[in-house]
């Protein structure tokens, strides 16, 4: 599972990759700026974090 699930959990998203999220502040990683994302699109950043 994602890194990132379980926050996206905590404040109330169901996980769904079509989910709209605003990213307005990121820690320590270069792979996420801000921004609207979908669940998707940080489930592919996060593929790409992982080759690294």
């Amino acid at each position: 599972m994602p890194f990132y699930f379980g926050k996206l959990t905590k404040i109330g998203l169901s996980g769904s990759y079509d989910e709209q999220i605003e990213i307005v502040e990121s820690e320590g990683s270069a792979y996420i700026g801000t921004g609207s994302f979908t669940v998707e699109d940080l489930e592919q950043l996060n593929r790409q974090a992982e080759e690294y």
